[in-house]
């Protein structure tokens, strides 16, 4: 997925005739191998915006609001005024290129105060292949504080709703904090 399309996908136009529909977000038609991926990439995109908007790590401008469904999204718009969120987008097409390409195994999304080995929060996104379409086998989500854990295996909407629900539930962060992101491929993709 290029810059290009990223954008496209995480800029809501509240006035479209689509606006509440499912396909105002997310591919329809995950019948060939490129729109599965896609829908994967979608969906961690509204997975992450939903994850940095509820933990407050961007400005409130850098997101955009959407309905899907009657669920109330804000998604992270790309080439915004804030430095920050531009390069987390660019970081998460990266990470779609290896999705792309079917070498990304796991995905962890780390929010810490100091040392990343040391991580307050992890949301682990991982990734499966089969017949050339990628799908996310599950969702893990991580609280040091709490020292909960919650993984998350479910249909798509509801998957959204549990996060939303998860992460509100989380104490808030430190006003200082460092977030990234740790990548794990797949071995025998060669």
């Amino acid at each position: 997925m290029n810059k290009s399309n990223m954008s496209t996908l995480q800029q809501a136009n509240v006035s479209s005739p689509n606006h509440g529909m499912w396909s105002s977000v997310f591919v329809n038609d995950v019948s060939c191998v490129s729109h599965s991926t896609l829908f994967i990439s979608q969906l961690v995109s509204v997975a992450l915006s939903t994850i940095t908007y509820l933990r407050n790590l961007f400005p409130e401008t850098a997101y955009t609001d959407k309905v899907i469904d009657g669920l109330n999204l804000k998604l992270l718009m790309s080439n915004n005024q804030h430095i920050g969120p531009n390069t987390f987008v660019e970081n998460i097409v990266a990470c779609f290129e290896a999705l792309e390409k079917q070498y990304l195994r796991e995905m962890k999304l780390l929010i810490y105060e100091h040392d990343p080995d040391f991580p307050l929060e992890v949301y682990t996104f991982k990734f499966n292949y089969q017949d050339g379409s990628a799908s996310v086998s599950n969702l893990k989500l991580c609280n040091k504080k709490r020292k909960s854990t919650l993984t998350i295996q479910m249909p798509v909407k509801k998957m959204l709703r549990s996060i939303i629900m998860a992460v509100q539930s989380f104490d808030d962060l430190p006003d200082s904090v460092i977030f990234g992101f740790k990548l794990f491929y797949y071995d025998d993709v060669w």
